[in-house]
Order: structure tokens, then C-alpha cells, then sequence
């Protein structure tokens, strides 16, 4: 039950961040986006997430492990 919870305050942040963004639905993003992304996280918080782990939040690479 906690993990339902969890995926569903997953896509709600995702969606707050979508509107934040403003660049569209993510639905429509293309690998451009999520390099987009990657650099203004790592301009904000100095933290640098890979492309592959966005997509992989996102939904768009096939990830079966959840993670610790």
C-alpha cells in the first residue's frame, strides 16, 4: 500500500515540475528535453542527474527496480 502512495506522490511532483517548467506535457518530451532538464538541476543544486535516470523517473526507459 505504501508503494501506491509512493507512486503517486511520484507523478504528482512530476506533474508540479511539468507546469513549472512549462515546456509541455512530458508525454511529448524527446531526449533534448531531458538534457534540458539535467542541466538546470545541476545549475540549481549543483547535483548532476544523467538523462537515463530522468527518463527513467519519467517512465520513458524500462526500469524494473525500484529504488532502496
Amino acid at each position: 500500500m505504501a508503494e501506491l502512495s509512493e507512486k503517486h506522490d511520484l507523478a504528482s511532483y512530476l506533474e508540479l515540475l511539468e507546469a513549472k517548467l512549462n515546456w509541455g506535457s512530458s508525454q511529448y518530451w524527446v531526449n533534448y528535453d531531458f538534457e534540458k532538464l539535467s542541466l538546470e538541476i545541476e545549475h540549481k543544486t549543483g547535483i548532476n542527474l544523467s538523462v537515463t535516470t530522468l527518463k527513467r523517473i519519467w517512465g520513458k526507459v524500462k526500469y524494473p527496480h525500484a529504488p532502496p
